[in-house]
């Protein structure tokens, strides 16, 4: 299927009453618009003919389908097909639809996805006292924070299916949380709706929602601006840091992000072996006299190496480096630009992974490879494989991978309908057969595989006074 399955019908119409040909260029037309395919076509593009009866049918609708399911246009098989909506799986058993990672037809605490190449019921994960497990990407959320939700909505529990899902109430469990003039729900101590330096609280003695920022919210507020922010946000501190509570001091204060490391001269916090604040061909390392601190040194390796701490040098992305068998030099997982490298091994490293046993190896190697056989990826299989190499300076024969015969003066006998290669002669044998030698003067050159002139004599030249 082409682009066209995801246009939303809303949409659709509007592109349709599009002309084909305009001033600046045309409009594609979708591959349904083709009368010898789709008669229906000539009377309108949202149209189009259902091969049971003849009849037309508005695209992306259910017209001829069972519940749950709409018309699509097939273009691999050219012709109008029933399926599932876009985000919707089919359950087998029933043939409906329901939308993907809903419960759908699975028992409680369950949910449908995709799985084994069908769609299948998994459990929920197992999740701590006031989290929810949210099916759509496994992990778990503090009840009534935003986590995977839309700005404006909260996590919770359905309580009529205890389901997750995301939603804004003005009443009941949101009633602490909803604000009336967005008809939007906000997490308290979040900025939320509020002005830079206030948070969205709930006020118990006006029984009502406002934007605050007061001194005695002590695990909020930053003494030096006499303002409010979120913790674990940036809020007023340099660049890579955390605004904090420090259980210890009683008051707030900025701390690096995980794996963070500072510049005293500005406060600021960057990854280690990145370039950071650092001039160009530099990155930040720890410092000899404080491990927390950084400084900028020169980074010594060149394109495509990446620098390992734990031995001091550099190592070409791809290549074994100081990895442990089955496992490969590669970028550390980081959303900027780490000039420190890691070692690891994944499906996804697919010129390097050899499903066999789950490992990866640089190629051109004999990895999981029988003898004198290399590890390659083959581009037209999309997979790796074990080859005996010729570039290798090694051949088959007769099933076998392994050195090439020397070239002699005198060849075996070639079928008598082939020429003698390399400049050779064909000669009769003693036994009435045939080979192919080196004509006189010449002499065999093994590491071109042709013949070649004989070296002339050494003659000897007396000097005299």
């Amino acid at each position: 299927m082409t682009g066209w399955r995801t246009l939303s019908p809303l949409l659709l119409p509007l592109l349709l009453s599009l002309s084909v040909s305009v001033r600046a260029g045309s409009v594609i037309a979708p591959p349904w618009v083709d009368a010898a395919l789709n008669p229906c076509s000539s009377e309108s593009w949202q149209l189009v003919q259902w091969p049971a009866d003849g009849r037309c049918y508005p695209i992306f609708q259910r017209g001829p389908c069972p519940p749950s399911q709409e018309l699509i246009w097939d273009s691999a098989g050219r012709r109008a097909v029933c399926a599932c909506p876009t985000g919707h799986l089919e359950h087998a058993a029933t043939a409906r639809c329901y939308r993907r990672h809903s419960r759908g037809p699975c028992p409680r605490r369950h949910f449908f996805t995709d799985g084994a190449g069908r769609a299948t019921c998994r459990p929920f994960g197992e999740c701590a006292p006031g989290h929810i497990f949210w099916p759509a990407d496994g992990q778990c959320h503090e009840r009534l924070t935003r986590g995977p939700c839309a700005r404006g909505e909260l996590l919770a529990l359905n309580p009529l299916t205890l389901e997750p899902e995301c939603g804004c109430s003005r009443s009941g469990q949101m009633a602490r949380s909803y604000w009336p003039h967005t008809d939007s729900c906000y997490q308290e101590y979040t900025r939320g709706p509020c002005p830079h330096g206030l948070l969205f609280v709930f006020n118990a003695s006006r029984q009502a929602v406002e934007c605050s920022c007061r001194p005695q919210m002590r695990e909020h507020y930053h003494s030096d601006t006499g303002q409010c922010f979120p913790q674990q946000a940036r809020g007023p501190c340099p660049h890579g840091n955390l605004f904090v509570f420090n259980n210890a001091t009683g008051r707030t204060e900025c701390r690096c992000e995980p794996g963070g490391l500072r510049l005293p001269a500005t406060g600021a916090c960057y990854r280690g072996y990145t370039q950071g604040a650092c001039a160009g061909g530099q990155f930040v390392v720890p410092a000899a006299d404080e491990p927390r601190h950084g400084v900028c040194a020169d980074n010594p390796c060149r394109r495509g190496e990446l620098f390992f701490p734990t031995d001091g040098r550099c190592h070409r992305v791809g290549e074994r480096g100081p990895c442990p068998v089955g496992q490969l030099v590669h970028y550390e997982p980081y959303r900027g630009v780490s000039h420190r490298g890691a070692c690891g091994c994944s499906a996804r490293l697919r010129l390097n992974y050899w499903p066999e046993d789950g490992r990866c190896y640089q190629q051109l190697t004999r990895g999981p490879c029988p003898p004198q056989h290399a590890f390659v990826f083959n581009a037209a299989s999309g997979r790796t494989e074990c080859r005996c190499e010729r570039r290798r300076g090694r051949a088959v024969g007769a099933g076998v991978c392994g050195a090439p015969p020397a070239l002699q003066d005198t060849a075996a006998p070639p079928p008598t309908e082939r020429p003698c290669p390399g400049g050779r002669e064909p000669a009769a044998t003693a036994d009435g057969g045939r080979e192919c030698r080196c004509p006189p003067g010449t002499v065999a050159d093994r590491s071109r595989g042709r013949c070649r002139p004989a070296p002339r004599p050494l003659q000897m030249v007396r000097i005299t006074r």
